[in-house]
């Protein structure tokens, strides 16, 4: 079964991405989890990398495989 972006829903998605604040990430609170194509990642990635460099933000990437 193909997933798609969540973003843009005609394309496939490649990757996921988990992404939240640090501090709560580490108490077990939300945290965002999005199936996503690379356009719709780097667009994501451009908005929260500042706040990913500077500890605030927790990120990790996940290759879907399918």
């Amino acid at each position: 079964m193909e997933i798609m972006c969540e973003i843009y829903p005609k394309e496939k998605a490649i990757v996921e991405v988990t992404y939240g604040l640090y501090s709560e990430y580490e108490k077990g609170r939300p945290y965002w989890n999005h199936k996503l194509c690379n356009k719709a990642a780097d667009e994501l990635w451009q908005k929260c990398s500042h706040l990913v460099s500077q500890g605030f933000m927790y990120w990790s990437n996940k290759q879907i495989i399918q």
